[in-house]
């Protein structure tokens, strides 16, 4: 894990005690955040953009204003430790809003994303294309272009490779794409016996291997496989409690440093939290209240408003969306934190260290955040 960042001067303190909608709602864990305002960033207001950390910085990179149609190709990098930002060199990459960006061995790789201009061709307004910022040389390096072209997909690294799932394809894709930035060349993973209707709700790395949930209507299910693989392997999950209606869930999925499958399935009557094994079979941990925690992928709107989930030492599942994050720790209670607390600020955040979420970007009057957490 990275080491802690060094702090800020506080513009708000807060000791609140758990989720809090309403002032009926009763406390479940005793949790301080300090929320801090970062200085202006060079670049102009957008939403939709990427947010990577970078072990040492925030890295900040394309994105929207108004429509998604008045997009950018520039970026900038903010340090906490300087409390000072820079701005990212040029790279030949058309704007766009909505790619995916990930760190692989050690470089930021931007790929995909909706463009203002149309190719003529199938894929229309989505980009196959990307390139690799490295930080050291302050450099970018173009890749191969993808065997197909996505927006909104989900990114992790895993076994020294980029594993792109899910999101929005012209062509109807369900298959992950997997780029090797040592070779640069992409393989794809076919993911057979699903509906057409597939979503990929949710993807992490544990290990050597990439661990995804998604569904149709048929139910819910696993998915795993290694970069190298031709095939994934796709089982239902079984031992969910009933939930209702479809599309009124929210799901997250994180892996624990023991190696723990984690999913988190939200509904109107409330949220559960299981653990996965390797056969599919989900074993309730925890419940909390409907209030309590927000995982990142609803089912009603798919990829355009998700979120990121995680796992940090000392406070459990953390789940990130615009604006808001929340946490689950078995035991201890679930905690969350909306626009109001975090001085108005509405753009994403992002895991910095143990217990520090960085925010920066959408339309709104604060531009970017920190917020550090002590349980």
């Amino acid at each position: 894990m990275n080491p802690p960042l060094r702090a800020t001067v506080p513009l708000l303190a807060l000791s609140l005690l758990a989720v809090s909608c309403g002032p009926e709602e009763e406390p479940s864990w005793d949790v301080d955040v300090s929320v801090s305002e970062l200085p202006s960033g060079p670049l102009a207001s957008r939403q939709d953009h990427s947010l990577v950390w970078s072990g040492e910085e925030l890295l900040v990179w394309g994105g929207h204003g108004a429509t998604q149609h008045d997009s950018y190709a520039d970026g900038a990098a903010y340090s906490p430790d300087t409390g000072s930002w820079r701005i990212l060199p040029e790279v030949d990459l058309e704007s766009r809003t909505r790619h995916s960006a990930v760190m692989v061995q050690d470089r930021m790789l931007v790929w995909g994303g909706f463009t203002p201009t149309h190719s003529g061709g199938p894929e229309a307004h989505l980009a196959g294309d990307g390139a690799l910022y490295d930080m050291e040389t302050d450099s970018w390096e173009p890749i191969a272009p993808a065997p197909g072209a996505r927006s909104l997909a989900q990114a992790v690294a895993v076994g020294g490779h980029a594993v792109f799932g899910g999101g929005h394809s012209e062509q109807g894709e369900k298959g992950f794409l997997v780029y090797s930035p040592s070779e640069d060349a992409w393989d794809t993973v076919a993911l057979d016996g699903v509906d057409d209707g597939f979503l990929v709700y949710d993807m992490q790395a544990l290990d050597d291997e990439v661990v995804a949930v998604g569904g149709h209507s048929g139910g819910m299910f696993t998915v795993t496989f290694g970069p190298g693989d031709a095939n994934a392997s796709v089982r239902r999950v079984s031992g969910l409690e009933e939930t209702g209606e479809e599309l009124n869930l929210q799901v997250g999925l994180a892996a624990s440093p023991a190696g723990e499958v984690l999913l988190a399935v939200r509904s109107e009557e409330g949220a559960k939290l299981y653990e996965v094994d390797g056969q599919g079979r989900a074993d309730l941990v925890d419940e909390a209240r409907h209030t309590g925690f927000r995982p990142p992928f609803s089912l009603a709107t798919g990829a355009l408003d998700a979120g990121e989930t995680g796992f940090v030492d000392g406070l459990g599942l953390l789940a990130t969306l615009s604006g808001e994050f929340s946490m689950w720790n078995p035991g201890a209670g679930t905690y969350r934190l909306q626009s109001e607390g975090l001085s108005g600020y509405c753009g994403p955040l992002e895991p910095a260290a143990d217990g520090v979420l960085l925010g920066w970007g959408g339309l709104c009057e604060t531009s970017g955040v920190r917020a550090d957490i002590t349980a």
